[in-house]
């Protein structure tokens, strides 16, 4: 089964993976491979220092910044889904571990959020693949795990945090409980030691880059105040509490007639997780409520399908265990498939539109950019509006480009 769902979340990845760059932050990761220069949005606030060592990795083999970008998504998705497995089979125990196991990691991988966002070149596939490791070795370590879960805990949960350093609000509290389920002082300073090395390895390049300490606290305070005053602010307005929670809660699994039957399996999950004290799930519940509470409280409503992805780990494998724990009910054990078969063919067909333009055709900054190069004499000036700058200057060579909002500014001086 484990094989199977492997092959089938590869076989997905494979045929929906972009033909070119499309949003304005893939550039920006793009630029960092060729040159980390954070202060210049190469990439963006506030770093993502891994994600750029780590696609450098790729760029080693591909030369190309896109390609090895989305080479690690794919890798990412890949092993994320081996390590869900791991984890939810540790976490479910009992003779339908590896049944909620599976289909568990199944939920997750095929939902429509990781549908859409999964194969895509940003920090948010690596920053999940890393988080599934964590899990599972933070699992095999809370059974009696030795050494290397030990230090594969600590170094993963860092390594997500240098992926998106934004995740440090909730795997920190993870990495907290982690600690307190792991057996003798001895591991869990291994896994301290293991979260520093790394968290050094990446964070140090990052100082570095911004300027030393004093540069890199100016450079994130400056983010700090645009995220408290845009998306936990002015993002908000006139959007009430009850659609900001169905933003973040049900928007990630499709529409309603999707999401609610996930949303009410993933309760009954809960439910019987609690009813046999499965202590094993404290790290991932902690994740989960984590994420939702600090994207109610904080992240752009906008933006929050994407935002919400590490909560979904969560609710996939609680959704896992509801429909197990119904099929074992209905004495009909193999009816937990179900659930996530019919999730994932209904979850394809709602992203298709999106999923095959995305990976048959290439964005349309990227085709107006070719029509300028066959038609556009060389050196002439073409006027680029502020979201499109990124996308001329990295792919659009040889020409003279104007901000249209500076070309305004200037015509209206004159006048």
């Amino acid at each position: 089964a484990a094989l199977a769902g492997f092959a089938l979340v590869a076989l997905v990845r494979a045929f929906t993976l972009p033909r070119s760059l499309w949003e304005m932050d893939e550039i920006l990761f793009a630029r960092a491979i060729e040159r980390f220069d954070p202060l210049s949005h190469r990439p963006h606030p506030p770093g993502y220092p891994l994600v750029v060592g780590l696609g450098k990795l790729f760029n080693l083999v591909f030369h190309d910044p896109f390609a090895s970008l989305v080479a690690l998504s794919l890798v990412s998705s890949l092993v994320g889904y081996w390590a869900l497995v791991v984890a939810f089979r540790r976490i479910a125990g009992g003779p339908d571990a590896e049944r909620v196991a599976v289909a568990g990691a199944l939920l997750f991988q095929l939902s429509p959020a990781m549908l859409v966002q999964g194969p895509l070149p940003m920090s948010d596939p690596p920053a999940l693949m890393f988080l599934a490791l964590a899990l599972a070795a933070g699992a095999i370590l809370r059974d009696g795990g030795g050494l290397w879960s030990a230090l594969g805990l600590g170094a993963a949960a860092s390594a997500a945090i240098g992926c998106r350093p934004q995740l440090a609000l909730v795997v920190l509290p993870v990495l907290a409980v982690a600690l307190w389920q792991t057996p003798g002082w001895r591991r869990r300073g291994q896994v301290v030691a293991a979260f520093t090395l790394v968290s050094l390895l990446w964070f140090v390049p990052l100082l570095v880059a911004t300027g030393g300490s004093h540069g890199f606290l100016i450079y994130q305070s400056k983010q700090a105040s645009y995220v408290a005053a845009h998306d936990a602010a002015a993002s908000r307005r006139g959007c009430p509490p009850r659609l900001i929670g169905k933003r973040f809660i049900t928007h990630p699994w499709g529409r309603k007639a999707m999401a609610f039957p996930v949303l009410a399996l993933a309760l009954a999950g809960i439910g019987d997780l609690a009813r046999k004290r499965r202590t094993a799930a404290l790290p991932l519940a902690v994740l989960t409520a984590g994420q939702i509470i600090v994207c109610l409280l904080i992240m752009d409503p906008a933006d929050s399908v994407r935002y919400a992805l590490p909560s979904l780990l969560g609710v996939a494998f609680a959704a896992a265990v509801g429909a197990q724990a119904l099929a074992r009910l209905a004495r009909v054990p193999p009816a937990a498939w179900l659930a996530p078969v019919l999730v994932a063919a209904a979850a394809i067909l709602y992203a298709w539109p999106v999923l095959a333009v995305r990976s048959r055709t290439i964005s349309p900054p990227l085709s107006a950019i070719r029509w300028a190069e066959r038609n556009v004499p060389p050196k002439s000036v073409i006027l680029v509006g502020e979201d499109m700058a990124p996308h001329a200057d990295y792919l659009l060579k040889g020409f003279d480009l104007n901000l249209i909002e500076r070309s305004e500014e200037r015509r209206r001086e004159r006048v």
